[in-house]
């Protein structure tokens, strides 16, 4: 992201040339000292951060709000422009720079600070605030009914959603940005650069045809119209790259990688291109050209060393791959060492943020909590509201008193609905992060299942993998129905079933029959169903049918008494075997145990015809 909003400034100030520094500059105008930092921003001479720096420093004596806010702006390009400065410098400057706007009441500079401030926050990894200062700008721009200011603002909303991986918002506010940038020819690159949120928003939605096809229409618009504008060329290039390797059409991969590269490598020189060659060298691993593939790898990777990528642990593993082939053996160890440091602290990443889960969950109550009271509050100013209506027709003397209340009772019931709609939109937004958090880690686990060698081992995170996918499901239920707090399971039973199938490649083998009605359960006692559920149906269908076997697995859940519930799960397999001894490390087994007794219950099996499990459980006490 930080190579991303660089270019952005590139092109910002593509236009600028070099000026000579006026002569004994602290006798000049402090206009013309600001003047002269504006033009020679890009070219950096040596002493442009003192003159910057001493610039700051008059106009602070000067105490113009005005002036001591441009040369915050001078310095917070300038530390962007150049790579070398650490962002925090920049993230400092433009904050001074919307604290002095602030001062002075411009509203239309003042949301443009904000989206300076939007794209210095997500170059920082400060996500949320990123999303807020972008909002706080949209917010201005509508009020002052700016349709350009508004263009820009949904433009860099879509790159904060592009960043958080939410490519359905970013697509969403994309076309809302093209949409009214073109309605000023003199917009057209900024339209360009929208369309590259469209690319990657497809790419992430793995529409891959679709990225190619935006892309080819980005292309075609530049390279007819504004040819000289290197930072949009390359970075489309780079993305049409991206999608192309992914449809496996690694012939046009590396000629889109390769113009990207010399693209941007004529403008800004080899050094701050060399990040374009990663790529390069990665499609000419698909190809099997090693030897290849090693130069453009190694350049890439002194980039990506230098500001210390997040993804750098995929050159890694590619160098270690390719010296490997090349029989380097010693080269290949070193790098496959780099890849396991730089991958297992990844992963140390990812687990840390899912810390968080907890919390996420507590907030979740919370909000179930304050939807069930303002639904009461709802239907208490209804009540409030008839029997208004009733004494205006019995007493007509206070017909206007009523009326005047009836019309206030109307206005609160407007503000709780409404606050009541923004709570829901803030649940469902919760749940399918939760949802996302977990395909992560599904993701993760199968990763590194496929790497790892040990059986005992794989079928272990294979194990896991399946689990963490049952409570992915059943937090995707949550935020796609209608009921934020409770969970259909018979509709959640069928999309479990199906996906155990699909794992198991089972469909045409075993037939999951669904003996039961429709049940909503609130997510307490759901997620332990769930589980149980799901080790039951992988462990029937990994013992119960073998060697292709045909059968049927049941599933049963009904409510006995108020609180309490029967659960039974039954094939018609081959049942126990005495001398047969199972496979595994027996945590199947504990985790239903565990889970049994999380809900109160009591386990009883039958295996003299095939396996029954029945469960009688209680409802788990809401926290």
């Amino acid at each position: 992201m930080k190579s991303i909003v660089l270019w952005v400034l590139a092109l910002v100030l593509s236009a600028s040339c070099l000026q000579a520094q006026p002569t004994n500059f602290e006798q000049q105008p402090i206009d013309s000292a600001l003047s002269w930092l504006e033009k020679t921003m890009r070219d950096d001479p040596e002493n442009y951060h003192q003159v910057a720096l001493q610039t700051l420093d008059r106009a602070l004596t000067l105490g113009n709000d005005s002036l001591i806010a441009e040369a915050h702006d001078r310095l917070a390009a300038w530390h962007c422009f150049n790579v070398p400065f650490h962002q925090d410098s920049c993230v400092y400057h433009s904050e001074k720079l919307l604290e002095y706007l602030l001062k002075t009441g411009d509203q239309v500079k003042i949301a443009d600070a904000y989206l300076n401030l939007t794209i210095d926050y997500l170059n920082n990894n400060q996500l949320e605030t990123a999303q807020e200062a972008c909002f706080r700008a949209i917010d201005i721009f509508e009020q002052l009914n700016d349709r350009e200011g508004l263009g820009r603002g949904y433009r860099i909303l879509s790159s904060v959603f592009i960043t958080q991986e939410e490519p359905e918002s970013s697509i969403k506010y994309a076309r809302k940005a093209i949409a009214i940038l073109e309605e000023n020819t003199e917009n057209e690159i900024l339209v360009a650069i929208t369309r590259l949120n469209l690319i990657t928003g497809y790419y992430q939605l793995e529409q891959y045809e679709r990225s190619v096809a935006v892309a080819d229409t980005c292309l075609t618009m530049v390279l007819e119209n504004y040819p000289e504008e290197f930072g949009i060329l390359g970075r489309a290039y780079s993305f049409r790259g991206d999608a192309y390797l992914e449809l496996g059409k690694y012939d046009e991969a590396l000629s889109d990688y390769t113009a990207a590269w010399k693209t941007v490598e004529a403008v800004v020189g080899p050094e701050r291109a060399t990040s374009y060659r990663t790529n390069i060298g990665k499609t000419l691993m698909a190809q099997d050209r090693p030897t290849e593939a090693i130069p453009h790898l190694e350049a890439g990777l002194e980039n990506m060393e230098s500001y210390g990528a997040e993804l750098i642990w995929e050159p890694y593993q590619l160098l270690s791959q390719a010296y490997e082939q090349t029989g380097n053996y010693q080269e290949a160890l070193v790098y496959r060492d780099k890849y396991m440091d730089a991958y297992g602290g990844m992963l140390e990443g990812k687990i840390s943020n899912l810390e968080t889960e907890a919390a996420i969950k507590y907030e979740t109550e919370k909000k179930d909590e304050a939807i069930t009271q303002q639904s009461l509050r709802l239907k208490q100013q209804a009540r409030i509201q008839w029997l208004s209506w009733a004494i205006a027709l019995l007493v007509s003397i206070l017909l206007g008193t009523l009326f005047f209340f009836f019309q206030r009772n109307r206005k609160n019931m407007a503000v709780i609905q409404s606050k009541n709609a923004e709570n829901e939109l803030l649940l469902r937004e919760i749940h399918h992060r939760v949802k996302n958090n977990l395909s992560v880690v599904s993701s993760l686990l199968k990763l590194q299942a496929l790497k790892t060698v040990d059986s005992e081992a794989k079928d272990a995170m294979e194990a896991s993998q399946r689990r963490v996918q049952s409570m992915g499901i059943l937090h995707q239920k949550l935020y796609q129905g209608e009921n934020l707090s409770t969970i259909d399971m018979l509709d959640y039973f069928k999309n479990l079933s199906d996906n155990v199938l699909n794992v198991f490649q089972a469909h045409d083998q075993v037939h999951i029959k669904l003996d039961m009605g429709t049940i909503d359960l609130d997510t307490d006692t759901a997620v332990p169903i769930g589980l149980i559920v799901n080790e039951l149906l992988t462990n029937s269908l990994k013992y119960a049918f073998p060697e292709g076997k045909k059968g049927e697995i049941a599933i049963r859940l009904e409510e006995t008494a108020a609180n309490a519930l029967e659960l039974e799960v039954a094939d018609n397999g081959i049942g126990m075997q005495d001398e047969v001894t199972a496979d595994g490390t027996g945590f199947g087994s504990q985790l239903i145990q565990l889970l049994t007794q999380q809900l109160q219950g009591h386990l009883t099996t039958d295996f003299s015809s095939g396996s029954r499990f029945r469960f009688q459980l209680e409802r788990a006490i809401p926290r």
